[in-house]
């Protein structure tokens, strides 16, 4: 697969969007069937779009800490909340795996295809423990993860309209099992030409090397403006990655890509587990 931008991505985010409406349809139709799954919802700043959290049923797993994954926390960033649904759906998540699942964190995002919620704050700014103020999405959001015990490893899935193909964030505490760059390499050798790849040197503003953003988050600790993955990285896990697929490729591709990605890192680690 050969890059071919549709310049939809010029001051933001112009591609296809999400159905929200058919989405929590879907979330439903996994609630009610007689599967694994048990599905809670948690408060989020609209009375009519709560936050899903997508759990396992039964308490009995062969491996006993949590997998973590979690998309949606930018309402513009569409292929992540669909490649997790899709995944469950098709039945990807093994249930000998204790899964914490949240699909779409920022349902008022996603109603208006825009980064923030409702109230005009970008959520994934929000997790510095002191936070006195934190939107409701993230506030209900800590309070579960405090409830929870250590993690695995964890998967955050984003997208990135001014990105020139995929990269990702490894952010660790010096964990030595880190697969971004195996990832990188299956992806760049996958259907037809391959996943495209963001080969910039620099990617936000960070160094980067073939698509792979390797952050130890000691050397971070003093940004006051945390994200997710910082609160998940500093409590709960010392392995984080967050996936960024660009924006610009066509939808049906991207959460192809995002799909593939999450599929990869979670049987490589089960393998060594």
């Amino acid at each position: 697969m050969k890059w071919s931008g549709l310049n939809k991505s010029i001051l933001g985010y112009g591609g296809a969007r999400i159905d929200i409406d058919a989405y929590y349809d879907r979330i439903r139709d996994i609630e009610n069937a007689e599967n694994q799954w048990k599905v809670e919802y948690k408060p989020s700043s609209s009375d009519h779009y709560s936050i899903p959290l997508i759990t396992n049923r039964s308490p009995e797993h062969k491996f006993s800490n949590p997998i973590y994954l979690s998309s949606g926390i930018h309402g513009d960033e569409p292929a992540g909340p669909l490649a997790l649904l899709g995944l469950l759906e098709k039945n990807f998540f093994l249930p000998s795996v204790l899964w914490t699942i949240f699909p779409i964190l920022n349902p008022t995002g996603i109603l208006s295809n825009s980064r923030t919620n409702i109230n005009g704050q970008d959520l994934n700014r929000d997790y510095h423990p002191n936070n006195q103020s934190p939107q409701i999405e993230v506030s209900e959001h800590l309070k579960y993860l405090k409830s929870c015990s250590h993690l695995d490893f964890s998967i955050m899935i984003h997208e990135d309209w001014e990105a020139q193909g995929f990269y990702l964030y490894q952010l660790h505490k010096g964990n030595p099992k880190r697969y971004g760059h195996e990832l990188v390499s299956h992806l760049k050798a996958g259907r037809g030409q391959g996943y495209p790849i963001d080969q910039n040197s620099l990617i936000d503003g960070r160094e980067a090397n073939m698509g792979v953003i390797d952050v130890c988050l000691s050397d971070h600790m003093d940004r006051p403006d945390w994200p997710e993955s910082f609160f998940i990285s500093n409590s709960l896990s010392d392995l984080c990655y967050t996936l960024e697929s660009p924006s610009d490729l066509d939808l049906k591709s991207r959460v192809e890509m995002l799909s593939e990605s999450i599929s990869f890192l979670v049987r490589k680690h089960l393998e060594l587990a």
